[in-house]
């Protein structure tokens, strides 16, 4: 078992399903307190002395430290669209995913491999 726990741990990449560019993507917790498991310190990075001094640290709160922040657009999108307008956009693409299956089934000349 993972030191995360009940194995109530997933990835997500929003590059697909949610329209985003390349990369975004997020590691999603049921609990938040799981992220403890994932926070280390390197004093050229983020001494442990920069949280207490209120040194704003974005290394803490990332799983690829320097890296820039990759959930940003998803952030916007989230709060442009809003969960009901992006569900009803998911929803209208498994719509369409449903019927070209129904059209390639019905096409003599094509075969559905998935």
């Amino acid at each position: 078992m993972s030191p995360l726990g009940s194995g109530l741990h997933e990835t997500v990449d929003f590059h697909k399903l949610f329209w985003q560019p390349i990369s975004c993507a997020a590691f999603l917790l049921k609990d938040a307190r799981q992220f403890r498991f994932l926070e280390m310190h390197s004093d050229y990075l983020n001494p442990e002395g920069h949280e207490r001094q209120g040194v704003p640290d974005l290394v803490s709160h990332s799983l690829a430290t320097t890296r820039r922040f990759d959930a940003l657009k998803l952030w916007i999108s989230l709060r442009t669209l809003g969960r009901e307008k992006l569900g009803a956009m998911i929803d209208r693409t498994l719509e369409l995913a449903q019927y070209a299956a129904q059209m390639i089934r019905g096409a003599r000349c094509l075969g559905l491999l998935h």
